[in-house]
């Protein structure tokens, strides 16, 4: 299947929009079936983390747990009360 490079994924621009991690996992969660390699190593970079290489479950495993931990020390919504 031939991508077209000009066209960007609707879910991956929601994901970059999102600013809590929380709504940041709620998306890949329900993305997970039609992920890729790039959508994950994209979603990692919009975090500023790296994702190794290896199995595509093991990866999108890797990047929910990254979104979880930074969901769990997120202060910048606490304060905002």
């Amino acid at each position: 299947m031939e991508e077209n490079l000009n066209e960007v994924n609707p879910m991956l621009l929601e994901f970059l929009d999102t600013r809590s991690y929380d709504e940041k996992l709620q998306i890949l969660r329900r993305m997970e079936l039609d992920m890729t390699d790039k959508l994950v190593d994209d979603m990692a970079a919009s975090i500023d983390v790296v994702i190794k290489d290896g199995e595509l479950s093991d990866r999108i495993r890797e990047l929910k747990n990254c979104l979880a931990t930074y969901d769990r020390f997120d202060c910048s919504d606490r304060f905002r009360r």
